[in-house]
């Protein structure tokens, strides 16, 4: 039950609900000590790894998980860590599976069995000492790594002794408490009804879409027609306006029977019409621009998938699943880890 999101140094998500009090402690923490903030949280089916903001790799990570298996290391060493300082119940450092140094910090830990960690994603160096290369080194075998590459990115990491080292740690536990203060928020909004969404009628879709069209034909040059040009890349202007008004409000309930009512032609000639200026049916259109929805919405780690599926116009969350598959290939779940 965390919010957060974005491509971290290591792993996941972009976020379309933003937490501005982490996005500006992540921010700081990158300025500062040229690393980001990576939150380990417990979820349903494993574990989720988020950033706050989207923070560009070091070659050392990015080395080390340009294959499936140092990927996978990576991620479970993570968890391991997140696990190793909720345990302790308290900051701490530790030496990552690749040789690196990494800062934990619990946010949450022994209560309920929950164990929720942020960690430094940039990892950094503590020293370039010869028996720190070594173990950079030997890591590099293990992973079926060329070592003298691997060696090369870890010397370029950012360099920390023990002042930046606390100076770090400080920072980190204001994002814990951050968190901690987040998720109490969350539970106690959790414990309250959700505000009623009233469904959108037919009869509010028609008269929107006859709205638009009727604003839109009264601003064009005189002489331009709804059926004719008028719109962008020569498009007639009626074609031009219901893709505009479905890009803004996907989620709304469109069918082409409203769309051609609204417009006054025949359903086929609507779809005839589209297809032709827009190279794709209506139903391909307007199922990408909920999908393109879904990619922001899904960001948000306080909605379930299938209240995600019907803030963007599906009410059936196994077809929102599957189409969105089809569109990514990735599950609505996958796309939030891989984001």
């Amino acid at each position: 039950m965390l919010s957060s999101s974005a491509q971290s140094g290591a792993h996941p998500a972009a976020h379309a609900v933003r937490l501005p009090i982490l996005e500006k402690i992540n921010r700081l923490a990158e300025q500062t000590f040229g690393m980001g903030l990576l939150i380990v949280v417990p979820e349903a089916d494993g574990w989720g790894q988020y950033s706050p903001t989207r923070t560009e790799r070091a070659d050392f990570c990015r080395l080390v998980q340009s294959s499936k298996e140092g990927a996978r290391h990576c991620r479970m060493c993570h968890i391991l860590m997140a696990v190793a300082a909720c345990s302790h119940g308290a900051p701490m450092e530790q030496v990552c599976h690749a040789g690196a140094s990494v800062l934990i910090t619990p946010a949450a830990g022994n209560e309920k069995g929950e164990c929720f960690a942020v960690l430094s994603s940039c990892i950094f160096a503590r020293s370039g000492s010869p028996q720190a290369v070594e173990n950079v080194r030997r890591h590099a075998r293990k992973l079926n790594l060329p070592p003298a590459e691997l060696v090369q990115a870890y010397r370029a990491l950012p360099k920390m002794d023990d002042r930046l080292v606390q100076q770090a740690m400080v920072l980190m536990e204001v994002a814990a408490e951050s968190v901690r203060l987040i998720r109490a928020q969350m539970a106690a909004q959790n414990r309250l009804p959700p505000p009623a969404e009233r469904p959108v009628s037919q009869a509010e879709v028609r008269a929107a879409i006859t709205r638009d069209l009727q604003l839109s034909a009264a601003s064009a040059p005189c002489g331009v027609a709804a059926m004719g040009g008028g719109g962008r890349g020569g498009r007639p202007l009626m074609v031009d306006v219901i893709a505009n008004t479905v890009s803004r409000r996907p989620s709304m309930p469109y069918s082409v029977a409203d769309i051609a009512a609204a417009a006054r032609i025949s359903p086929n000639h609507f779809s005839s019409l589209f297809h032709k200026h827009m190279g794709q049916s209506f139903s391909d259109f307007l199922s990408d621009r909920r999908l393109e929805m879904a990619k922001e919405v899904l960001g948000d780690l306080t909605l379930r998938v299938s209240e995600v599926a019907r803030k963007v116009g599906y009410d059936d969350p196994g077809y929102f699943a599957r189409r969105f598959r089809q569109k990514t290939g990735l599950t609505p779940r996958e796309w939030r880890n891989r984001m």
